[in-house]
């Protein structure tokens, strides 16, 4: 087979996907257009001026400690068809986890947005974003097929 048909193959079988995630693009941009949406809603509806006050500060708020969109959880990620997952972070400055490293399992996967993010709970309560644009479009693929295999595996005690 050409090589050039074979990169162009779908993935159609993984156990486990091996990336690094990174700030997303995506993320921000649509920080800044809800920001935008919100304030330009505010600015132009009829609500008298205290609560359009009080509504601003608290987008501005909202925005400034946590963000209107999840960002992406950065660093190294390991994560196994069995549902064993392995984190450790990487330093980006203002975007450094606080947590250094991590073993976990998953709990519950959430891929109904697949084509712009996935999310995953882990056991320990830590709710994981991964945007398409934060990793390799291979490996995004790859922990996409990886995280659909362990959501049908479960309840079933077949290996994966």
């Amino acid at each position: 087979m050409q090589q050039w048909l074979i990169k162009l193959s779908p993935i159609t079988s993984a156990k486990f996907v091996n990336f690094t995630a990174s700030p997303s693009l995506t993320a921000r941009v649509l920080n800044v257009v809800l920001f935008l949406l919100m304030t330009w809603a505010v600015i132009f509806s009829s609500i008298p001026l205290v609560l359009s006050t009080y509504l601003l500060l608290l987008i501005v708020k909202a925005l400034s400690s946590q963000g209107l969109v999840q960002p992406t959880s950065h660093g190294h990620w390991y994560v196994h068809c069995d549902g064993s997952v392995r984190f450790d972070a990487l330093e980006y400055g203002e975007y450094s986890e606080d947590i250094e490293s991590e073993k976990g399992h998953l709990q519950r996967v959430d891929t109904s947005a697949s084509p712009f993010k996935i999310t995953f709970q882990l056991q320990s309560g830590r709710s994981v974003t991964i945007w398409r644009d934060s990793c390799d479009d291979e490996q995004y693929r790859q922990l996409s097929l990886v995280l659909r295999q362990w959501e049908m595996k479960q309840g079933a005690n077949a290996p994966c």
